[in-house]
C-alpha cells in the first residue's frame, strides 16, 4: 500500500511542476490516453489548477473521440 502513496508522490513526466503551461501544452500532445489519465489523477491530487486540468482533459478527450469516431462521420468525402 506504501508503495501506492509513493507513486502518486511522483509527478508522471519528468520536470512536470516545472513545466509552464505553454510547455505543458506541447508535452501532452504526444502523451497517450493512459498517461493523461495519470496527469489528471495527479493534478488533482496536488495543484489541482483549473486551467491545466482543462488541458489535460480537452485532450483526453480529442484522444478518444478519435479512437471512437474514426470511420463514422457523418459528412461525406
Amino acid at each position: 500500500m506504501s508503495h501506492m502513496s509513493a507513486e502518486r508522490m511522483t509527478p508522471p513526466l519528468p520536470d512536470y511542476e516545472d513545466l509552464s503551461y505553454r510547455d505543458l501544452e506541447e508535452r501532452v500532445r504526444s502523451l497517450p490516453s493512459e498517461r493523461l489519465r495519470e496527469l489528471i489523477a495527479y493534478e488533482q491530487s496536488h495543484a489541482d489548477r483549473m486551467e491545466v486540468l482543462e488541458l489535460l482533459q480537452d485532450r483526453l478527450t480529442e484522444l478518444q473521440e478519435r479512437d471512437t469516431g474514426s470511420g463514422g462521420g457523418s459528412a461525406p468525402p
